[in-house]
Formats: C-alpha cells, sequence, structure tokens
C-alpha cells in the first residue's frame, strides 16, 4: 500500500507540470479565405505520454483528428520528442481550408489542454453606396458593407469598422454594431453608415475595415483580417451654392472711374455662371465682370446646379481721380497731394526769409565801403547859375563846392572852404573836389548830414 501511493503520488506531480508548461506557446487564433493553407503548433516543456488534437467543428460534435500515431484526412501531425523530453506537435490541414473546417482546434496532453479557433470566410466585404448625380452639399449618403463568414458563434464576433480616407491617412468615423444573420453554418455581417456631404468641393472615399474577436479560448491572441472594402474608389465632386454675392471694384459711395470694372464672386462649386444686366435688363456681360461707362443700376446674376444669388449696385462715374464732387480722392491720392503741398509751402517760406534776410542785410550795409567807410555822396556843379549849395552831378560821390563857397563873401568862412574840419576834401584826378559826408542810417532813409563849422546845425544833402 506504502508503494502505490508513491506512485499515485508522482503521477500526479507530472500531470500537474503538464498543466503549467502546455500553454507555451498556444495553438495561433486563423482567420482565413477558403483558399489559404493552415497549421497549429502545439508544444510542452517537460512533458510525458503525446500530444492529441481534437476539432469541435461550427454545427458539428468533438471529433478526435489525432491521437499517437493516428491521424483522420485532410489532417496530417508532425510530433516530436527533444533530448529533454520537451514535446512538439504541428497540426497542418493538407488541403485548401473550406467552411467544414472551421471550428475549434483543441490539443491536449494527459489532462491539460488548449484551443485555438478557425475561422473561414469567403472573400473581402462587398460594398456599396447610394449616391445621385450630381452630389449635392447636405445629402445623405448611404453605405453598406455585407461580409460572409463561418465560425462558432458562441465565441466568435465580427466588428465593422468605417473611415474616411484623405491623402494618405484615414480618419475613423463612428460605425454602428453589425447586423448578424446565420443560414446553415454561413453568417453574414451588415454595417450602414449615412454621412453627410460637407462643405467640400469633394467628397471622400470611405472603407470598411473588418476584423474578429474570439472569446473562451485558451488562445487570446487576436486572428486579425483586416482587408478594408470600398464602395467606390475615387472621391465625388460635390456641388454646392451659398446664397451670397459680393461686388467689388468700386470706391467709397458708389462711386468708379470712367471705364474701370467691378466684380462679382460667388462661392460655389462647380463655378457658377454670371450674367450682368442694367436697369433696363440688357445684358452686359456674361463673365463675373463688367466695365463701367455710365451711371446706373447694375444688377448681377450668379447660378449652379445647387443654387443662385442676385445682387444689384447704383454706381456713379467721375472723369479723373481728383474729381472735386462727391467722395474725394483717395487715400493714396491724399497722401501724394499732401506731400506736394507740404513741400512746396516750405520751400515757399524759405525763398520769403531768404528774400527778407537780404533786403535787410542791404540796407544795413549800403553805402559802405568794405573798410567801413561811407560812401560820399558827389555832385558835379553845374555852370554857376547864382543858386547856392551843393549841385547835382552825374556822379553821386561828386560835391561841387564852390558852388556853395560863393554864398559867402569870405570863401574862407564857409563850412566848405578847402582845409577846415568840416571840410575834409581833396581834388580827384577828374578834377573834381570830393568830401567824405554823414549818414543817419535811419532804416530806409540813410538821409546824408554835414556839420558845419560851429558843429551845431546839420545841412541836409540831397542824394543823386
Amino acid at each position: 500500500m506504502a508503494g502505490r501511493g508513491l506512485v499515485l503520488c508522482s503521477i500526479l506531480f507530472l500531470v500537474s507540470d503538464v498543466v503549467s508548461e502546455l500553454r507555451t506557446p498556444l495553438p495561433q487564433n486563423k482567420a482565413v479565405s477558403g483558399s489559404a493553407r493552415v497549421a497549429f503548433d502545439c508544444s510542452s516543456t517537460n512533458g510525458w505520454g503525446f500530444i492529441g488534437w481534437s476539432v469541435f467543428p461550427v454545427g458539428g460534435s468533438t471529433t478526435v483528428i489525432a491521437s499517437g500515431s493516428t491521424v483522420v484526412a485532410p489532417y496530417r501531425d508532425t510530433y516530436n520528442v527533444s533530448n529533454a523530453g520537451d514535446l512538439t506537435s504541428i497540426l497542418t490541414i493538407i488541403k485548401p481550408v473550406t467552411e467544414s473546417l472551421a471550428g475549434t482546434y483543441i490539443c491536449t496532453e494527459g489532462v491539460a489542454s488548449a484551443s485555438a479557433q478557425l475561422i473561414v470566410y469567403n472573400g473581402d466585404p462587398v460594398c456599396t453606396a447610394n449616391i445621385s448625380s450630381p452630389l449635392f452639399e447636405g445629402q445623405s449618403v448611404q453605405m453598406s458593407c455585407s461580409f460572409n463568414y463561418t465560425a462558432n458563434r458562441s465565441n466568435v464576433g465580427v466588428n465593422m469598422v468605417w473611415s474616411f480616407i484623405n491623402g494618405s491617412s484615414s480618419y475613423p468615423v463612428p460605425s454602428p454594431t453589425p447586423n448578424t444573420t446565420t443560414t446553415g453554418n454561413l453568417t453574414t455581417a451588415v454595417s450602414t453608415i449615412a454621412p453627410t456631404v460637407g462643405h467640400s468641393k469633394t467628397f471622400p472615399v470611405y472603407q470598411c475595415k473588418t476584423s474578429f474577436t474570439v472569446t473562451g479560448t485558451t488562445a487570446t491572441n487576436d486572428p486579425g483580417y483586416m482587408n478594408a472594402a470600398q464602395p467606390y474608389n475615387s472621391p465625388i465632386s460635390v456641388t454646392y451654392f451659398i446664397p451670397i454675392c459680393t461686388i467689388t471694384g468700386a470706391e467709397q459711395g458708389n462711386r468708379i472711374l470712367f471705364g474701370n470694372s467691378i466684380r462679382c464672386e460667388a462661392d460655389a462649386n462647380p463655378p457658377p455662371t454670371y450674367r450682368w444686366s442694367n436697369e433696363s435688363g440688357a445684358n452686359l456681360s456674361s463673365t463675373n465682370s463688367v466695365t463701367i461707362t455710365n451711371d446706373g443700376k447694375y444688377t448681377c446674376t450668379a447660378s449652379n446646379a445647387a443654387g443662385n444669388c442676385t445682387l444689384s449696385i447704383a454706381l456713379t462715374t467721375y472723369s479723373t481721380p481728383a474729381s472735386s464732387t462727391g467722395g474725394g480722392l483717395s487715400d493714396t491720392n491724399k497722401i501724394i497731394v499732401g506731400v506736394v503741398v507740404g513741400v512746396g509751402g516750405f520751400l515757399l517760406l524759405v525763398a520769403i526769409i531768404v528774400i527778407i534776410c537780404c533786403c535787410l542785410k542791404k540796407n544795413k550795409s549800403g553805402g559802405k565801403y568794405e573798410n567801413g567807410n561811407v560812401k560820399p555822396m558827389t555832385e558835379r556843379p553845374p555852370p554857376y547859375d547864382g543858386h547856392v549849395g551843393p549841385q547835382r552831378t552825374s556822379r553821386p560821390d561828386s560835391v561841387d563846392y564852390a558852388s556853395v563857397d560863393r554864398q559867402y563873401q569870405n570863401p574862407s568862412q564857409s563850412p566848405y572852404a578847402s582845409g577846415s574840419p568840416a571840410h575834409p576834401q581833396h581834388i580827384g584826378d577828374d578834377g573834381l573836389n570830393y568830401a567824405q559826408i554823414q549818414l543817419d542810417n535811419q532804416p530806409r532813409s540813410r538821409q546824408p548830414l554835414q556839420v558845419p563849422q560851429n558843429n551845431s546845425n546839420y545841412v541836409e544833402i540831397a542824394l543823386a
């Protein structure tokens, strides 16, 4: 009895070792198309005995497919035992898979086991889109993707995620849970979205990606399948029209230079057609601009398949930008005029100041020689006519003192007598007597003064 207890304990120890080691690595969950080849790996470290395989097919019951040297078709079991006692078994399906091969695959060693799912799908998802032509902004576009697969529905789920493509990037959009229906062993999943067309020249390409989730198995890895399906392959042109027209080209006060043009613009795709008309309704232009040559009301109409807009403007023309009526000069012209007037006024002020300074300088320095002496007035005496006093001559610096001296009975009493203090005279080369005189130097007068002998009275001498 004691020996039997020892053996039992050894067996329990070995079983515990197998249970803890069989899980590395696990068989891989797989999602494959109907033309794929499939293999599952299962191994045990320091195991004993052998690894066996069984399958629980969709809609069927569990069946042993590999046990030791016995393997049923269409499977092949490659079994290996290393020198260290590690066990490895590779179960291969040797023909292209079909829906009948889908199910749960289980590897066992003693009482330990691990399982994985084989999901078989029938091609990529099929997507459709209900797109009108033309496609208008604000419309809803219904899109659907359907997908067929075979798997154990109790622990296999399907995800269908939508996104739109912009350049080389994709951006997910809210995606509903797919609706699933089953016929026999075949499950069909359908996902539907209805995005709204935005304010853009193109509606982007949408795509649907499908993936599986597996629960309730020891193999927790994602079986994948991330192929994307698209309901259409290229962006679709969007027709839209914003019912707002704008007119540019007129100046403040709706004035415009004769012969200039105004433009009409509208936000629309495809680009709208334009029509310009006058007050009588006559067509003036079929483009977005019109040349203005008359006063009056001008009307622009823009339209495309999505809408239209109409806008009018009453214009007044003028011949030159400097017209004195109405709205005045433009800002640029005002700046130019201001600069010209300012510079011209400054130059005029400078010229006036220069003229005034020159006049003042002349008044202060007139009649003086460079050495500061007063320039004398000289009068040439005409033939003696009995008048007394200096006589005017054609020479402004010549004075005939002889005519003055004649009024005195004693010529030596004359204030102009030769050699007297008041008579600083000399005879020039022309035979005339010259004398220096004093000026009063009053502004604008400069009256000449002559001091007589008694130094008490001033005699005014006339200038030539």
